[in-house]
């Protein structure tokens, strides 16, 4: 039974002793082993897999996440190139470039191996880093930033500048002496101070007004054009109708003028013209009328009612003629 506990006990120590022996390095990490607390050229480690050190305090690993991290700077107010005051709110993605560096800056006095702590130095030092960076801001404008891109805003230009200054900056302050490296600088959020806010409100408020004064007049205005022509064109229209009626009515009087003086030279035309318009308007359709001769229909449709009035007609032929000859002898 004690050789059990014995054995049981070895394998113990034997667990521990391998666990603080090994650890594991992933594609995305990179391991810093330092010996006594110095890091040596082969402490770096970046190749992933299962690794072997020395137990502590001999030998340490600090293992180090060496993907992006996305770092937001608080709003930092502002003046502009033309004396506004605005708040711009910027950020910026890093990562670390050289592990060994990152740790020898960041790692003494920091919380020992955690990197945790390491990560929130880092992020302190660029923080002031991107606060001095935004200071290009006052190069620009109000309006070179308030304006939308098809317009020609400058907003990307200044990313670039804020970019540009990042890298730019030397000595130990300089992302190289840090074990850093940079990618994406921008502009997240620029708006004003609330001191401001309230008069650029009413400032728009004011153009907007105007604006949609202008847009109503132009619209009465329109409006009243369109209304003037359409009363040009009606009256014009009434002018051309009543013309034209008048023409229609002379030219109804003139012929009917003409049709009397016809009528009036031939009385019995005239009852007889009389007397179809009383039977087309007293007869309807398909009706059969059974007339006597001696009716006044029925005379105007007998030999001799039809033989006076060929005679008649000779008459006034011969009456119409006489004079004319009388003149070309």
């Amino acid at each position: 039974m004690r050789s059990l506990l014995i054995g049981v006990a070895v394998v113990i120590l034997i667990g521990f002793v391998l666990k603080s022996m090994t650890f594991t390095v992933s594609f995305t990490e990179a391991a810093i082993k330092t010996t006594f607390g110095r890091v040596s050229e082969s402490g770096v480690i970046t190749e992933p897999g299962l690794k072997f050190k020395l137990p502590s305090p001999i030998q340490d690993v600090t293992i180090y996440d060496r993907r992006a991290r996305v770092l937001e700077a608080p709003g930092q107010q502002l003046a502009t190139s033309d004396g506004r005051q605005i708040v711009v709110h910027a950020f910026l993605t890093w990562s670390i470039a050289d592990p060994a560096v990152f740790y020898r800056r960041f790692a003494r006095g920091a919380g020992g191996r955690e990197p945790r702590e390491h990560y929130k130095r880092a992020e302190e030092t660029l923080t002031d880093q991107l606060r001095a960076a935004l200071a290009v801001t006052s190069k620009y404008s109000m309006d070179d930033l308030f304006i939308d891109a098809e317009h020609g805003s400058k907003l990307d230009q200044l990313e670039r500048d804020m970019a540009e200054r990042l890298r730019s900056v030397s000595g130990e302050a300089s992302l190289a002496a840090n074990g850093l490296e940079i990618g994406v600088v921008g502009i997240n959020r620029v708006r004003l101070p609330a001191n401001v806010t309230s008069k650029v409100i009413d400032r728009m408020n004011d153009v907007r007004g105007r604006i949609a004064a202008e847009a109503r007049n132009e619209g009465q205005a329109e409006a009243e054009r369109i209304t003037s022509e359409a009363q040009n064109a009606a009256e014009r229209i009434r002018a051309f109708a009543e013309v034209r009626a008048s023409q229609i009515r002379a030219s109804g009087e003139k012929e009917a003028a003409r049709w009397i003086a016809v009528l009036a030279d031939n009385p019995e035309l005239a009852e007889f013209m009389a007397y179809i318009d009383h039977l087309t308007s007293g007869l309807g359709r398909r009706m059969t009328l059974l007339l006597t001769p001696e009716s006044v229909p029925a005379r105007l449709f007998g030999d001799e009612y039809i033989d006076a009035q060929a005679k008649r007609a000779e008459q006034r032929a011969a009456t119409t003629t006489a004079p004319a000859t009388e003149d070309s002898q």
